[in-house]
């Protein structure tokens, strides 16, 4: 299908808007932050340094959520300095 308007771009769903990017990303930040403190207290109480893999991964899990996060809207900004508007 021809597009009509040539300064048209491409829609981008809400759920992949920068706010809802941001908000996600802040939840991460929370997500990783409760894993630090899992992983604190494990390490601190003798009896559940067996189960300090738990908050590790999650740990990992926020990590790569908020990485793919700050990617996707780096290259959204880096992408929009090069449109002429």
């Amino acid at each position: 299908m021809e597009k009509l308007y040539s300064f048209a771009g491409e829609p981008i769903p809400w759920y992949d808007s920068s706010p809802v990017c941001g908000f996600c990303l802040a939840l991460m930040a929370l997500v990783f932050l409760f894993g630090a403190w899992g992983v604190k207290v494990g390490w601190e109480m003798q009896e559940f340094h067996r189960d300090v893999w738990v908050p590790g991964v999650l740990m990992v899990l926020a990590a790569s959520v908020m990485l793919s996060l700050v990617v996707r809207l780096v290259q959204r900004r880096a992408s929009r300095k090069g449109s002429v508007l």
